[in-house]
């Protein structure tokens, strides 16, 4: 057992401690290697400067968010950089919450704040912070966030880990396995690996461990396999099972040979190597420490190396540099004989641009007017074909002799008129004006017709017929035709209904007419037997309408017509789906 911690204190990253060789896997653990921002101190610095520099620039009373989030930036930067009475200053700035987004800052803001105190082996008010993240998460979630609970949870594990409360460890760590970035997640598996050994479970230690190296392979990182052979032969050794510890431990110094990962073949080395003295083999124990000198000393040339190739890059940049500014001032008089070139073809170049654009736009309103005329005149040929069929009926009930009926016929044709006239003059009128509309003719035809059928119109509760504006004098025809060629033709009480509602997704209104008519297959056998000297062009002007607001407004505005039908199969009545475009304003 305490080989097999000497072997995992060799191990790099959130995994390793300071292990006491006789306790196995117990030790101080270190916060997760994922934290760490990799940067030398120079990058850090220039990193610090430029948040510093926009902590300046931005409007402290007029954006408190802004800052509040740079703040935050400097915080954790002050925090890297072990500056942790500053962290802690700024951690303290951020603002209460006051909505999601604040309070997911002041979360983030006690997670700094527990950090700084788990540096400090204040572990008790790291723990107390960390809960009461928690907590708040878990009593009231913010703006989703599931990277902020990962660390809530991963450091708690932490700190309870470092107070000694192994099952409390193991019960957060689960729930960071199930919050952990793809890229986290097997860091965070072999620290559950240790846990599980420190409180016994070697077999689940061991299953958990064979996984991980499972994840170490997929993500096809070379020091991660060596990792992950490490820990499984670490867990095999503690099992008793010597022959599988060895047989992955030379598989990581195969791997960390082959892919030139010198950090991973000087731990494996070395740890073979006090293997192998243990076991009394002296030869073996020599030959791997000699193996674990030529791979420092490697490393150590490899450095060296890099080093002579950056001294050598920054001569060769002077040098270069030198040519650059002999070759900048031959540019700059190259550069002041072509601009006035540049210039006149940006010019030409423009000016042909907005020609084009002027005749595009010349082009498409020339168009657009043309369309919007066509509307007009086909809206103003359906006013004469109206006010046709209403005195025709007004003329029957003068003939007819009730001149009470007559009068109050007049009346409200006369209102209708007035209405009538009103559309005509605009291109859009609010749903509300419809509907009025409609009910006055559906009234009308009724005194017409000794209210042979009755009528309801319904509006979605959705729609707010004040604000919603429409194509005036649309459903007119269509009622007109299921009056005259659907109801009065039958023998029964007929009933109209008309709805509105809104068709989703798009800002599209659909207008449906229903009648318990005679259906259009009879209809039209009927219009074809009783054809007189007037030919209705209702539906013909409508349909020009319609493809003319197709082309005008780019729209799905359409019409179509469907049988109702009953359970037999039986005609019932007639739809009609009208999809309009509709406007927020009537301009």
């Amino acid at each position: 057992m305490p080989l097999l911690l000497l072997l995992l204190a060799l191990l790099p990253g959130s995994f390793l401690a300071q292990v006491n060789l006789d306790k196995p896997f117990e030790g101080k653990t270190k916060p997760p290697a994922s934290w760490t921002i990799r940067m030398d101190p120079q990058h850090l610095s220039g990193h610090l400067d430029s948040l510093f520099n926009k902590l300046r620039q931005a409007d402290i009373g007029l954006n408190p968010d802004i800052t509040d989030s740079l703040e935050l930036q400097l915080g954790f930067g002050l925090y890297l950089s072990k500056q942790y009475d500053l962290a802690r200053e700024y951690f303290n700035r951020i603002q209460p919450p006051g909505n999601p987004a604040q309070a997911r800052r002041s979360l983030w803001a006690q997670m700094g704040l527990a950090l700084v105190a788990y540096d400090l082996l204040d572990h008790e008010k790291a723990l107390s912070l960390l809960q009461s993240c928690r907590d708040a998460l878990e009593k009231q979630p913010i703006l989703p966030d599931p990277l902020l609970e990962f660390h809530v949870y991963h450091y708690l594990s932490l700190v309870n880990l470092n107070l000694g409360n192994l099952s409390e460890a193991d019960v957060q760590l689960v729930k960071a396995i199930e919050l952990a970035p793809e890229n986290e997640l097997p860091g965070v598996n072999n620290e559950r690996v240790r846990i599980l050994a420190q409180l016994g479970h070697s077999e689940e230690a061991m299953d958990l461990a064979v996984r991980n190296l499972g994840l170490y392979k997929k993500q096809g990182n070379p020091l991660g396999i060596c990792i992950g052979h490490t820990t499984v032969g670490a867990v095999a050794l503690n099992l008793g099972n010597n022959e599988l510890a060895v047989r992955h431990w030379d598989s990581c110094l195969t791997v960390a040979r082959q892919r030139g990962v010198h950090e991973a073949a000087i731990w494996i080395s070395r740890m073979l190597s006090g293997y192998y003295k243990r076991k009394g083999n002296a030869e073996l124990a020599l030959q791997y420490l000699e193996y674990n000198s030529a791979y420092k000393d490697s490393m150590t040339g490899v450095n060296n190396r890099i080093q002579m190739a950056l001294e050598m890059a920054r001569s060769r940049t002077a040098q270069k540099q030198q040519e650059i500014l002999i070759l900048a001032g031959e540019k700059e008089q190259m550069e002041l004989g072509l601009q006035k070139n540049r210039i006149l073809l940006v010019s030409i170049v423009l000016a042909t641009g907005l020609l084009v654009l002027a005749i595009i736009l010349l082009r498409y309103r020339s168009r657009e007017r043309e369309h919007q005329l066509r509307l007009e005149l086909n809206r103003i040929r359906l006013n004469p074909h109206f006010i046709f069929n209403s005195l025709n009926s007004l003329q029957k009930s003068i003939i007819s002799g009730d001149f009470e009926t007559s009068n109050r016929y007049l009346t409200r044709f006369s209102g209708l008129m007035r209405e009538t006239l009103d559309q005509s003059l605009e291109p859009f009128i609010p749903l509300s004006r419809e509907r009025d509309f409609l009910v006055n003719y559906l009234s009308l035809e009724q005194m017409r017709f000794n209210n042979r059928f009755s009528f309801a119109i319904e509006t979605a509760s959705d729609i707010i017929e004040e604000t919603v504006f429409l194509p005036g004098m649309m459903l007119q025809p269509i009622l007109e035709n299921a009056i005259w060629h659907g109801l009065i033709p039958v023998d029964r009480e007929g009933f109209i209904r008309v709805t509105f509602c809104w068709k989703k997704p798009g800002r599209l209104l659909v207008c449906s007419v229903e009648d318990n008519g005679i259906g259009r297959t009879a209809a039209q056998a009927l219009k074809a037997g009783n054809s007189g000297p007037f030919t209705s062009r209702s539906n013909d002007i409508l349909k020009t309408r319609i493809d003319l607001m197709c082309k005008l407004y780019h729209k799905g505005t359409s019409v179509t017509w469907t049988d109702i039908l009953d359970s037999s199969g039986q005609v019932t009545g007639t739809r009609v789906q009208l999809v309009l475009p509709v406007k927020t304003d009537p301009s």
